[in-house]
């Protein structure tokens, strides 16, 4: 469940940049370490690629990104005692930010 809640939030905000491209990147640095307890793969960014692909996501799908990252940086640090409730936290900002309805032209940038 955490991986793929990652890889579906990753593929989608990797997707989407311009000025997000800073805070996915700072964001994708910090999760790993907060979250490493919990064996959270690391993420693959590539800011030019993420600048490029602004102009294929819509205001409102920056929105939606932006409300996921801003629900990803207040879930609780994961320990091993807690994954299950991690798990849940993160497929909750998926859910509730409507990351995984994002735009196909912003989902399917490279």
């Amino acid at each position: 469940m955490i991986r793929l809640a990652l890889a579906t939030a990753a593929a989608v905000v990797l997707s989407a940049c311009g000025n997000l491209c800073d805070r996915i990147e700072s964001q994708n640095t910090s999760f790993e370490t907060k979250h490493k307890a919990c064996g959270t793969p690391p993420q693959d960014f590539n800011k030019t690629t993420c600048n490029e692909s602004l102009s294929k996501c819509t205001a409102a799908d920056q929105e939606k990104i932006n409300k996921y990252l801003d629900c990803a940086e207040k879930i609780a640090a994961c320990t091993q005692d807690k994954v299950l409730a991690f798990s849940e936290s993160l497929g909750n900002c998926v859910t509730s930010s409507g990351i995984s309805s994002v735009s196909a032209g912003c989902a399917n940038a490279p």
